[in-house]
């Protein structure tokens, strides 16, 4: 349906999030807030609390990702086929430790 690897191309993203009318953008308890085209919440598969990423394209246009899931993530570094060493566990204090 889209691109080679199944899912929407970033320039099949902004032209579905093309409005065919500009829209007003309203304060939403001190910030603005956008509205997404339904196309977009339904390619994305988006649900009310769901986190995205919105970056600027151009001056007309906007890219609009959905962030992925902690099991999206997992799945990904698996997917790179580089086990971790026998025993390893991740420490978070550790790892974030100032020098």
């Amino acid at each position: 349906m889209y691109g080679t690897s199944g899912h929407p191309t970033q320039h099949e993203l902004r032209t579905l999030a093309q409005p065919a009318n500009p829209v007003c953008v309203p304060a939403l308890n001190g910030s603005l807030a956008i509205r997404l085209p339904a196309a977009v919440v339904e390619e994305l598969k988006l649900r009310a609390g769901d986190a995205v990423n919105i970056r600027v394209a151009s001056a007309d246009n906007f890219i609009v990702e959905r962030e992925p899931t902690r099991e999206e993530l997992i799945a990904r570094i698996r997917k790179m086929g580089r086990p971790l060493p026998p025993g390893f566990k991740f420490n978070r204090e550790e790892a974030n430790a100032r020098q």
